[in-house]
């Protein structure tokens, strides 16, 4: 939980300055989640909120409008902050 958390800490500066995820943060997040450490159920639901952050990280270069694009980030840190909230608050 705690290498999730690190590399989403890294994934937030580059959302919030509106660059692509040039080091692959979220996809580290995704491979840290998919080791099922005993915490299966959690990390699921990280991985499903991280891929749908990626996503549409991944699309927002390509929206035009600015005020479609600030709410696409917006949305992609919501997600990422989620899975953050998740990885810190699970205790074994």
């Amino acid at each position: 939980m705690v290498r999730i958390h690190t590399y989403l800490t890294m994934a937030t500066p580059l959302l919030w300055t509106r660059q692509t995820d040039v080091v692959g943060a979220v996809g580290l997040a995704l491979n840290a989640a998919a080791e099922r450490d005993g915490n299966a159920e959690t990390c699921q639901q990280i991985s499903e909120l991280l891929v749908c952050a990626r996503d549409v990280w991944k699309d927002m270069p390509e929206i035009v409008d600015d005020a479609q694009r600030l709410l696409a980030g917006r949305k992609a840190f919501q997600l990422i902050h989620l899975a953050d909230i998740e990885s810190l608050t699970t205790h074994d």
